[in-house]
C-alpha cells in the first residue's frame, strides 16, 4: 500500500555533543554568533584583533571581515601596517552589542604627518559599508578627524568604501571629514558618507582638506555637515571637501551645509578651492547657509571648474552669496548651471555674489527659481539667466556652444532627457550606461543609490553584513563563502538568490543561485537569500501513512510528536557511512517495509532499507533530503 503523504514543518533542535560515525547530530537553525572579540572598556567597540587572512602584499590584502579587524588598524602599534593593502569582505557594524554605536575618542587611523604615522596604503571596500561608529576628537589640535585621519602618499588609494559616522571635533584642526581629515597625496574612489560632521575649520562631509596630490573620483557625501559653535571657529565648509586644492571629478554632495555660528567660505560642494584645484562633472544639492562667500556649489572659486551644477536653496546674512559660487576671485568656471533660490545678505545672485577675479563662459542661472539677478555685485560676463523651462531644453545650450547630447553620450559632457535630472542637464561623466533609458530608476538627478539586504531563509536579516547602499551603474561583489549570514554555527554560503517569478529557473533561482563572491551590475534594490552549506545534511524518513490510517510506533528515536516522522543529522564528511533505516518511525498493521523512495508515489529514486546514501549529498547545496516509506503487505 502506498498512502498520501503527511507534511510536518521543520522541527528545531539543540546540538548534542560526542557524535560518532553511527550516531545521530542534532542541530538547529541559529543566527550565526557576533564576532567572538571582546567588547573594550565603556566605548561600545570590539577589542582589536588582528586580520587572520592575507600578508598586506598586492596580491595578497589583509582581509577585513569584521570591526574588530578596524580596531586592530587604528591601533598605534600597528602604524607599521598602514603602508599595507587591505581588503574588506562584508559589512558590519562598528558597535559591541549591546551599544548602539562604537565611540572614537582622540583616535583614529593614522595620525600626525609629523610623527610618520600617515596612511600610504590601499584600502579596498569591496562595495560594502562600515556602521554605527562616533569619532570624536576633544583635545588633540594635531589630529585630523575622520575614519583616515591623514592619507599620504602618491600611491595610497581608500576605494569601494561606504560609511555610515558621526564625526565632531571641538579642537582648531587642519582637517575634518567623514572619512579622511587630511588627504595630502592619493586617490579616493567609488567612496561614499552618510551621517553627520561637526568641526571648527576645514570640514566637508567626505574630507576635510585636499592638498595639491589628492584626488576624489566617482565619490559622494550625503552628510549633514556644519561648523560649531565655537567663537573661534573659522569656517571652510564643504558638503564634499572643506578646502580643495586638488581635483575633484564625477563627484557630488546631497546633505545640507551649514555654519552654525555662519562662518565665512561655506559651499555645497566645497568651501573654498585654491588655484590649483579643479571640479569637472560634479554637482550639490543640498541646502547652504553661510556667513561672508557662501555659494550653492563653492564658497570661494580660485580654480577651475567645469561641467558641474548646484540646485541647493542658499542663504546668508554676511555678503556675497550666490546660487552657484560665493566669490570668484581667480580661476576659470566653465559650462555650468545653478537652480537654487538666493536669499539674505549683500551681494546675492542667483549664479554669483561676486566676481573679484578669474572668468566665467557659458554659463546659466534659473531665473525662476533664483529669487535675484545673476551677479550679486557688479557686471559679470559669461552668465545668462533663464527660465527653468528654457533650461531644460537643449538648444539653451547648443546656442552656446555646449558639448550636449539628446539623451547620453559616454562621449559627450552634458546629457538632457526627461527621465534623469528631472529634465535639466547632467554630466554624462557621471554614468556608465544610460540614464535615459525606458524605467531607469535616475530621474531625481544622477546616479541613483540603492540598498542590498541579506537574508536567511527563515526570512531573519542578516545585519553583520548589510544592508550595503549600492550606486546605480556600478558592479557589486557579493558575499563571498564566509559571510557572516550563517543558518547554524559553521555553516558556509553555498550560493545567493533573488526573488524572481514562479517557475523561473535562470540566474537568481534556487535552481541557479548566484556563486558567493559573484559580481552583480547595480540598477536597482535587491534582496539576496543565502543558499546555506550546512556542515550536517538533515535526512527526514516520512513514514508516508495517510493520517486516517493506523500507525504502530516502532519507538524509534528523533520523531515528530505523531510518531510518523524521523530525523536523523549527518555531518557531512561522514556522509559515505550514513545508512537509510531499516524501520520507519511506524508501520502499519499488516505492512512489510520495501524500500525508501525520493518520491511519496514511489516513482523516484529508490534505496533498500539499510542502504548507503549517495556520496554526492556530502557536497551538494542541499542541506535536507526527504525520503519516503514504500510499503508492501506482509
Amino acid at each position: 500500500m502506498r498512502s498520501g503523504l503527511r507534511r510536518l514543518a521543520y522541527r528545531s533542535c539543540e546540538w548534542s555533543t560526542g557524535v560518532s560515525a553511527g550516531a545521530v547530530l542534532l542541530a538547529g537553525l541559529a543566527v550565526a554568533a557576533a564576532p567572538t572579540a571582546a567588547a573594550a572598556d565603556g566605548d561600545g567597540c570590539f577589542a582589536a584583533s588582528a586580520p587572520t587572512s592575507g600578508d598586506g602584499t598586492a596580491g595578497d590584502p589583509y582581509i577585513i571581515s569584521e570591526p574588530a579587524h578596524i580596531m586592530w588598524l587604528r591601533d598605534d602599534t600597528n602604524s607599521g601596517e598602514l603602508s599595507k593593502n587591505f581588503r574588506q569582505t562584508a559589512s558590519f557594524s562598528m558597535a559591541h552589542a549591546p551599544a548602539a554605536t562604537c565611540e572614537w575618542e582622540d583616535d583614529v587611523i593614522g595620525g600626525r604627518q609629523s610623527s610618520g604615522s600617515v596612511f600610504s596604503g590601499v584600502y579596498d571596500g569591496g562595495n560594502h559599508t562600515i556602521f554605527d561608529l562616533a569619532i570624536e576628537v576633544t583635545s588633540d589640535a594635531g589630529l585630523y578627524a575622520g575614519l583616515f585621519s591623514n592619507v599620504d602618499s602618491t600611491s595610497a588609494e581608500i576605494r569601494n568604501l561606504t560609511l555610515d559616522v558621526a564625526v565632531s571635533t571641538a579642537v582648531v584642526s587642519v582637517g575634518t571629514g567623514g572619512l579622511v581629515g587630511l588627504l595630502n597625496r592619493g586617490t579616493l574612489s567609488n567612496v561614499h558618507t552618510t551621517g553627520s560632521v561637526t568641526g571648527r575649520n576645514l570640514v566637508g562631509g567626505l574630507i576635510g582638506n585636499v592638498q595639491s596630490g589628492g584626488t576624489i573620483t566617482g565619490s559622494s557625501s550625503e552628510m549633514t555637515v556644519s561648523v560649531g559653535t565655537t567663537a573661534s571657529s573659522s569656517g571652510t565648509v564643504g558638503g564634499l571637501v572643506g578646502s580643495n586644492r586638488g581635483t575633484i571629478e564625477n563627484s557630488w554632495a546631497s546633505g545640507s551645509v551649514g555654519s552654525l555660528v555662519l562662518r565665512n567660505l561655506t559651499g555645497g560642494l566645497v568651501g573654498y578651492q585654491s588655484s590649483t584645484g579643479s571640479i569637472t562633472n560634479s554637482y550639490a544639492t543640498g541646502s547652504v547657509q553661510g556667513l561672508d562667500d557662501t555659494g550653492g556649489l563653492i564658497g570661494r572659486n580660485d580654480g577651475t571648474v567645469s561641467y558641474s551644477f548646484a540646485t541647493g536653496d542658499v542663504s546668508s546674512t554676511g555678503t556675497n552669496i550666490g546660487g552657484f559660487v560665493g566669490e570668484q576671485s581667480g580661476g576659470v568656471i566653465t559650462g555650468s548651471y545653478s537652480r537654487g533660490s538666493v536669499s539674505g545678505g549683500t551681494n546675492a545672485g542667483g549664479f554669483i555674489g561676486a566676481q573679484t577675479g578669474g572668468t566665467i563662459t557659458d554659463s546659466f542661472w534659473d531665473t525662476d527659481t533664483a529669487g535675484t539677478s545673476g551677479a550679486g555685485t557688479g557686471t559679470v560676463t559669461g552668465i545668462s539667466g533663464k527660465t527653468s523651462t528654457q533650461l531644460q531644453d537643449i538648444s539653451t545650450y547648443t546656442a552656446l556652444g555646449w558639448d550636449i547630447v539628446e539623451g547620453w553620450s559616454a562621449s559627450a559632457d552634458w546629457g538632457i532627457c526627461s527621465a534623469a535630472n528631472n529634465g535639466y542637464p547632467f554630466p554624462a561623466g557621471l554614468y556608465t550606461s544610460n540614464p535615459c533609458e525606458s524605467g531607469s530608476s535616475s530621474s531625481s538627478g544622477p546616479p541613483a543609490r540603492f540598498q542590498f539586504t541579506f537574508w536567511l531563509p527563515d526570512g531573519r536579516e542578516c545585519t553583520a553584513i548589510g544592508p550595503v547602499t549600492v550606486v546605480d551603474g556600478t558592479q557589486f561583489t557579493l558575499p563571498g563563502v564566509d559571510a557572516d549570514c550563517r543558518t547554524m554555527p559553521g555553516a558556509t554560503v553555498g550560493g545567493w538568490t533573488i526573488p524572481v517569478d514562479p517557475g523561473f529557473t535562470g540566474a537568481g533561482s534556487s535552481a541557479l543561485p548566484f556563486n558567493p563572491s559573484h559580481v552583480v551590475d547595480v540598477s536597482s534594490p535587491q534582496q539576496f537569500t543565502v543558499v546555506p552549506f550546512e556542515p550536517v545534511i538533515e535526512l527526514v524518513f516520512d513514514s508516508n501513512v495517510g493520517a486516517d490510517v493506523t500507525c504502530f510506533s516502532n519507538d524509534v528515536e528523533n520523531t515528530d510528536a505523531e510518531q510518523r516522522v524521523r530525523y536523523v543529522w549527518v555531518p557531512r564528511e561522514l556522509v559515505s557511512l550514513a545508512r537509510v533505516p531499516v524501520q520507519a518511525a511506524c508501520s502499519p498493521d499488516g505492512y512489510t517495509l520495501t524500500e525508501w523512495n525520493t518520491s511519496p508515489d514511489g516513482a523516484g529514486t529508490a534505496f533498500a532499507a539499510g542502504a548507503g546514501i549517495p556520496e554526492g549529498w556530502a557536497d551538494s547545496l542541499t542541506n535536507t533530503h526527504r525520503l519516503y516509506a514504500v510499503w508492501n503487505r506482509a
